[in-house]
């Protein structure tokens, strides 16, 4: 399996509110960080392997055509999940740096950090955004026969750390959990 950026960090700028004057080398190392640790999860190792060779081919090689399937996972779904899953891992690097001298609060005399709570609502905020696009993930590849339909994915999201089973639940139930200072629907 060749290793390659399934989107590239100026894609990721496009797409986000990440400024254009972050440093690439960040926003490089965060994308290969969530696809070895969350994407390739989400996928599976063959599926994980099949998408990165074809990525790197399309790449290295002016003749090869991706199948359209292929294409259509990559754009549709894979990009833009990665944009979200990008950004949460983001809000914390960019914020905290390990340094000789410990573990720093970014600060500079132009603009002030977030304090913990802040930070944990923006991060929850685009937590929530990235559990929609991983549920959107997981339902096409199920859709589509790339994974096991029977195959078990936590679809609720990292935002609660609950899974609830999808099964003989009313759909209008709520769980009001003021934590992140909103109510969370389950459908």
């Amino acid at each position: 399996m060749n290793k390659v950026l399934l989107i590239s960090e100026q894609q990721i700028k496009d797409k986000s509110v990440l400024e254009q004057n972050i440093d690439p080398k960040i926003v490089s190392r965060a994308i290969m960080e969530v696809q070895d640790l969350q994407l390739f999860n989400v996928l599976g190792k063959d599926l994980y392997a099949t998408v990165m060779d074809a990525v790197y081919n399309a790449a290295t090689d002016d003749t090869y055509v991706m199948d359209t399937g292929l294409k259509e996972l990559l754009s549709d779904y894979i990009q833009p999940y990665l944009v979200y899953e990008v950004l949460c891992d983001f809000i914390m690097t960019n914020n905290y740096k390990l340094t000789n001298k410990g573990t720093l609060k970014y600060n500079d005399q132009n603009a002030t950090s977030l304090s913990n709570q802040e930070l944990d609502y923006a991060r929850s905020f685009y937590t929530n955004k990235l559990a929609g696009y991983k549920s959107r993930l997981v339902k096409y590849l199920r859709d589509n026969k790339f994974i096991d339909i029977l195959q078990q994915e936590d679809e609720t999201g990292p935002a609660i750390g609950w899974f609830l089973e999808k099964t003989n639940y009313d759909p209008r139930w709520v769980i009001n959990w003021q934590y992140y200072g909103y109510p969370l629907f389950l459908n």
